[in-house]
């Protein structure tokens, strides 16, 4: 899997559009996904983003029809991401999700991404509960493959400058300091983990991302 900002990029295919159609995705396999976040995700570090990929030209649309229902439009922005609502089960197998380019050009793509703690001072089983999140939705994603994808045990914050992480475990205080390039990267330790230290942050990262 891509180490990137963006841990899990896995679109959702459809079997309802055809080469020349607009894109379509029965909501229920989207709503699936949100409801999943919705129940299990509770890191605060981990955020959802849903946006649509396409390499056509022209302004995206997207709406929600079906049920004897008029189209309910849906927010898009000027980068593409699209806001979705979470809805009852019955609700969303009645609908079907509606992108205004061809369907073999488009896709729509679920990332659950994490952004860097707000506090400085953190526990470390907060800290790390966000790999949690991020292997149980690419499981999810993945379905019946996912024991081919990698399970994430590491953390790497990066900072516009020199930084330290600090935390005291086994009587023990240790320091971390960033690297050439102002990164920092914390392995996940379940002995560790079962104390549950203080993570202390010297500033706030600018960025983190999830490695094996």
């Amino acid at each position: 899997m891509t180490k990137l900002l963006m841990i899990i990029a896995l679109s959702l295919a459809s079997s309802l559009s055809s080469a020349d159609e607009f894109k379509r995705v029965e909501y229920s396999k989207v709503n699936a996904v949100l409801q999943y976040v919705h129940d299990e995700v509770k890191s605060p570090m981990a955020q959802l983003n849903t946006r649509v990929s396409y390499s056509g030209e022209g302004e995206v649309k997207a709406w929600l029809e079906g049920a004897g229902l008029p189209e309910q439009p849906l927010p898009i922005d000027t980068n593409h991401n699209i806001t979705l609502p979470l809805l009852t089960d019955a609700e969303a197998k009645a609908l079907t999700l509606v992108v205004n380019q061809p369907a073999h050009l488009t896709s729509l793509n679920v990332t659950l991404f994490l952004a860097p703690p707000t506090d400085n001072v953190i526990s470390y089983q907060t800290l790390f509960s966000s790999l949690d999140d991020i292997n149980g939705l690419t499981e999810k994603m993945a379905g019946g493959m996912s024991w081919l994808t990698p399970t994430l045990k590491t953390l790497q914050f990066h900072f516009g400058e020199p930084a330290t992480i600090t935390m005291t475990a086994d009587g023990k205080t240790t320091t971390y300091r960033t690297d050439e390039t102002h990164s920092i990267e914390l392995k996940r330790n379940k002995r560790v983990e079962a104390q549950n230290p203080t993570v202390t942050f010297s500033r706030q990262a600018e960025s983190v991302v999830s490695l094996r």
